[in-house]
């Protein structure tokens, strides 16, 4: 067993970060999954962001509100909101429930146009 004089004057380098107790191999994996993860939160919200654009075109290109698509109405909107709802999950990546928030239903709802869409 090494004294803390003799550690404190070896000169291999250990990969440590004041935040995690452990070092080397530990602490490397760490800080890959973190990173992982980071990078899998900001692939989310730009998915997020790039939807909240397509809705906003389409619903200018349809002359509807995006307020009146997220509040449910059941007016002419329910043909544009299974379109959407399928280009969202479908070639976006986005969930079930990111999809249902966005578009004003719920999550069993947005599951359902999918499975009458594959049925079609």
């Amino acid at each position: 067993m090494l004294g803390v004089r003799a550690l404190r004057q070896r000169t291999d380098q250990v990969l440590a970060n004041a935040r995690i107790l452990g070092s080397g191999a530990f602490v490397e994996r760490l800080l890959a999954a973190g990173e992982e993860r980071q990078q899998t939160q900001h692939a989310r919200v730009h998915r997020l962001q790039k939807a909240q654009a397509i809705i906003c075109q389409r619903c200018q290109r349809e002359r509807i509100s995006a307020e009146e698509l997220r509040l449910g109405s059941r007016r002419r909107i329910v043909a544009v909101r299974s379109q959407l709802a399928l280009h969202l999950v479908t070639q976006l990546g986005l969930s079930l429930a990111d999809a249902a928030r966005y578009l004003g239903v719920s999550t069993s709802g947005i599951a359902r146009t999918l499975a009458r869409a594959e049925e079609k």
